[in-house]
């Protein structure tokens, strides 16, 4: 978190004005990475692939009333 006044009132007026559920600090911490992908596989938001094979690899999948980006338009390219 964060001492920085001017942050802290910024996500207060936020709070205030969008009335979020809960509120997360992303820390960037190993153990804060592992809930959050945890809760996405508990949920099957996220699917953790063969580990054998494919270390830390896990499938996403967009939502259908995703509209932050096109899956006919999305270019994945990688080296296998």
């Amino acid at each position: 978190m964060t001492s920085n006044k001017s942050v802290l009132n910024w996500i207060e007026d936020m709070k205030k004005l969008v009335c979020p559920d809960k509120l997360v600090w992303i820390d960037g911490s190993e153990e804060q990475l592992e809930a959050l992908r945890a809760e996405a596989c508990s949920t099957g938001e996220m699917i953790k692939l063969n580990q054998e094979k494919l270390p830390g690899c896990y499938l996403h999948r967009t939502a259908v009333n995703d509209v932050a980006r096109v899956e006919d338009r999305t270019f994945i390219c990688s080296r296998k």
